[in-house]
């Protein structure tokens, strides 16, 4: 039967600490028996909670989150150990003491002849501590064998682990890091030649716009000359063509009027000479009048001549506009193909984004802790990651 911890007493716990005991029983969703104990000392304060698990309330504290449950039954071979460790030592030293002494011998035969009076009880006391011994020391070896076998068990568990971890997973991992490698080479090449395709891009749109803008600026000066040009002729030939003409014109009316004159003065003498000299002078007139009329029906079509020009330019520089706009979109699809190509190299083949899975890392690796539940070192038995009975 295993010994008892009175609530309220202090004990020590599996890494050391030391701690009062507050509670003993049952545990919400917990199996087996579980000790609820408030840490004292240094480590107070530095528990997994204040003696309440999943909303209930087992015990208080003194001092908030102070409090940790753990299994009854390791709390009680750590006592065990404990008190074995106190009170063994000292029995073993005082015996090897009294033997080395100079009085043990003439002490020894004392007990000799006192031993026949006081046998009986002496003898029974003796007999109960050693079997009491043995029993400790029988329990003592089989939880070590239990331990060895167990540890027996770890080491060949990891000794497998090892073993899958070198046999399947370093391949994959350098195939992956082989790949990745390789991806990043592709991807470096890809972008050094999409960058050269921009830069020639840039380039031949540059030299479209210098071109288009020399282009638009000499239409633009050969338009306004044109129409400078159109302007002026027609302000100058026009006007100057028809005061000729209309002076003309006034100058044969005037010679016309003169030769009226003189018909109704040589009527009677020379009236059919006159006649034909008048008729004469009426069709110069009209000859006149017919070449005035020609000239103005002539300039329209010199202004349309001069219009068809003028949108055959538009429409050369329209062309130009459009050029430069299939440049530039060219440069966006190619800026865009580079885009979608390094996206892309990031996919498997169902189109997934790839996962690399790190490497997985002790979370008390660097520490200068020790734990008692776990036996590892980098922290201890209040804060262990790899006990699942202790919360």
């Amino acid at each position: 039967m295993e010994p008892h911890v009175p609530l309220g007493s202090e004990v020590v716990l599996p890494g050391g600490e030391r701690a009062i005991l507050k509670f003993v029983g049952n545990v919400e969703s917990k199996s087996g028996i579980f000790a609820g104990v408030e840490l004292i000392g240094q480590m107070s304060g530095k528990g997994k909670n204040s003696g309440e698990f999943q909303n209930i309330q087992y015990f208080t504290t003194k001092v908030p989150n102070s409090g940790i449950f753990l299994p009854y039954q390791r709390l009680l071979e750590t006592s065990n150990m404990q008190r074995l460790q106190t009170e063994t030592p000292t029995k073993t030293k005082r015996n090897v003491y009294a033997s080395r002494s100079p009085l043990a011998v003439s002490n020894q035969q004392g007990l000799k002849r006192s031993s026949k009076e006081n046998s009986p009880s002496t003898v029974g006391d003796n007999e109960g501590l050693v079997q009491n011994l043995k029993t400790e020391n029988t329990h003592l070896s089989q939880k070590c064998l239990k331990l060895e076998t167990q540890l027996q068990e770890c080491t060949e568990v990891l000794e497998s682990l090892e073993k899958v971890i070198k046999d399947h997973y370093e391949p994959a991992f350098n195939q992956m890091e082989k790949d990745l490698s390789e991806k990043n080479d592709k991807i470096s090449r890809l972008k050094a030649s999409f960058d050269e395709q921009k830069t020639e891009l840039l380039d031949i749109i540059d030299s479209l716009e210098r071109q288009a803008s020399e282009t638009e600026q000499l239409y633009t000066k050969e338009l306004k000359r044109l129409r400078d040009e159109s302007a002026a002729c027609k302000n100058r030939d026009t006007a100057k063509e028809t005061n000729e003409l209309r002076n003309q014109l006034k100058a044969k009316e005037k010679m016309c009027e003169d030769w009226e004159l003189k018909y109704t003065q040589l009527k009677d003498s020379q009236s059919k000479e006159g006649n034909d000299l008048l008729q004469g002078y009426q069709r110069e007139i009209g000859d006149l009048k017919r070449r005035l009329s020609s000239f103005h029906q002539a300039q329209p079509e010199k202004n349309i001549e001069l219009e068809e020009q003028l949108q055959q330019l538009k429409a050369e520089n329209q062309s130009l506009q459009q050029q430069l706009e299939t440049a530039r979109e060219k440069e966006k699809i190619q800026t865009s193909a580079s885009t979608t190509t390094e996206q892309s190299t990031l996919l498997d083949e169902n189109g997934n984004l790839q996962i690399f899975v790190p490497k997985k890392s002790d979370p008390a690796n660097g520490r200068e802790k020790w734990c008692g539940l776990c036996e590892r070192e980098g922290h201890d038995s209040v804060q262990c990651p790899f006990e699942n009975d202790v919360f």
